[in-house]
């Protein structure tokens, strides 16, 4: 009776993984016609370089341009450089295809979810890398460096089929995002979800920090000197103070205050 009672749900189990080949062939398909596609703009540089200089133009003129000033301080923490580099390389496809594969045989409702996402963004991305090719920042000068290759990753003009002017939008930000929620969405209970960092607050306060530390890197990041960025930091925590009646401010460690 037991083994009975088992044999469909065996059934219902087996389902990926028979369907795997032609799941796998479509995936396949799928991503080649999106690197075609992509490569399409590959010598339009003309094209692409007014672009970026356009993206530039409206960044500064809404004031949110802070690549630069951002770069700036990621350089000078020194092995931030090599942190970024490798989540940037590695922390896509060598993460994607083993999640994919386990998401598919585990998780296949969430695996169906995760999928139509990637190809519907990856539909709308290759309209944008066609209808407006953009040199990314390592391209235009201004001051930006490449920093790629200096770790143990790998330099662009190493990378074979890699279309320079395909900066925008960025489908590394865009699909490990995808890959955050997906997971997230698999995990059951929330010590695991926990884990995967979907609520960003957990990674985004250190908890020895003091307010008036993070209020200055913050204020570095955006293009204030060091020093400058210090006072402005005493500033807003003294007017804080003023405001809320709260004591003793500023050098209370962040982990002790809501992050909210």
């Amino acid at each position: 009776m037991e083994s009975q009672a088992l044999r469909p749900l065996d059934k219902i189990v087996s389902l990926p993984r028979k369907r795997l080949p032609r799941e796998l062939l479509f995936v396949v398909l799928s991503y080649v016609i999106y690197s075609q596609v992509r490569g399409l703009a590959a010598d339009r540089s003309l094209d692409a370089f007014a672009n970026a200089y356009q993206v530039i133009n409206l960044e500064e003129k809404l004031g949110v341009f802070r690549e630069l000033s951002l770069q700036r301080f990621v350089i000078s923490r020194g092995d931030l450089i090599d942190i970024f580099n490798l989540i940037y390389f590695y922390g896509l496809f060598p993460l994607l295809l083993p999640t994919a594969l386990w998401l598919y045989l585990r998780r296949p409702r969430v695996y169906d979810l995760a999928r139509n996402a990637f190809l519907v963004s990856g539909a709308i991305a290759v309209c944008f890398y066609v209808l407006m090719p953009t040199a990314p920042p390592r391209l235009v000068g201004m001051g930006f460096l490449d920093t790629l290759g200096t770790s143990l990753t790998p330099k662009y003009g190493s990378i074979p089929g890699v279309n320079h002017y395909a900066a925008m939008p960025s489908m590394h930000v865009g699909w490990n995002f995808l890959l955050a929620v997906a997971i997230y969405l698999a995990l059951e209970g929330k010590a695991l979800r926990s884990l995967v960092g979907y609520m960003p607050e957990n990674d985004a306060f250190i908890s020895r920090m003091s307010g008036v530390r993070f209020v200055r890197y913050m204020a570095e990041i955006s293009g204030l000197p060091p020093d400058q960025a210090m006072e402005r930091a005493h500033e807003a925590f003294v007017y804080r103070i003023r405001r809320s009646a709260l004591s003793p401010g500023g050098n209370v460690f962040s982990r002790h205050e809501t992050t909210g």
